[in-house]
């Protein structure tokens, strides 16, 4: 049966979440979000980016692209200590990758120009260390937050066209890729000796 935990002690008692569950999978979702965040700063301010970064907003995706690398950064410092806990901190790095990812895709012409799908990786990295209800709501807030983004663009007019029915679709996948992948990670056996699965 599925156990719910609070927080990641830091001497586990028998049948807690090991570090290959728990800190080792947040480590390497840190390193691809680092790469992600660097990527977007280093192109962006060499200007060697694809045309599409902050094809409508430049300000907005510098400042952004900023942000985010430095949120990473402070992220990777806290899970280095270990603190706060494991759980804080990967609803933290979801949070952060919705609402960055958002903002840099508004910056870069909305939905339509397909940096969307960055947030299935979020999703789908999510999905392999949450519970199934909390990996809902984050899909959820991913949905919500594209389509707030499509809202506001359409009242501002911001762009020529906006994508509802991209923004729906793309908001179908997040929830798709988040269960799949939160299916997928109960199927794998623990590496303790309790065959029980314990979710976050």
């Amino acid at each position: 049966m599925t156990a719910f935990i609070t927080d990641t002690p830091a001497a586990p008692a028998p049948g807690a979440p090991s570090d290959t569950q728990t800190w080792l999978p947040l480590r390497y979702f840190n390193i691809y979000r680092l790469l992600l965040a660097g990527l977007f700063s280093t192109l962006y301010f060499s200007g060697t980016a694809p045309k599409l970064f902050g094809e409508s907003n430049p300000p907005l995706f510098a400042t952004t692209a900023l942000i985010y690398l430095a949120a990473v950064i402070l992220g990777g410092i806290a899970q280095h200590v270990r603190r706060p806990s494991f759980r804080i901190q990967l609803r933290a790095n979801m949070l952060i990758d919705i609402v960055a990812l958002t903002v840099l895709i508004h910056a870069s012409g909305g939905v339509a120009g397909g940096l969307g799908m960055l947030l299935l990786v979020s999703l789908a990295a999510g999905g392999l260390l949450m519970s199934g209800r909390a990996i809902l709501f984050f899909a959820a807030v991913a949905t919500l937050s594209l389509l707030g983004e499509q809202v506001y663009a359409d009242l501002a007019r911001s762009f020529d066209n906006t994508s509802y029915t991209q923004t729906g679709v793309l908001g179908a996948t997040f929830f798709a890729a988040a269960l799949l992948a939160n299916v997928l990670a109960q199927r794998v056996p623990a590496p303790s000796a309790s065959n029980s699965t314990t979710r976050v």
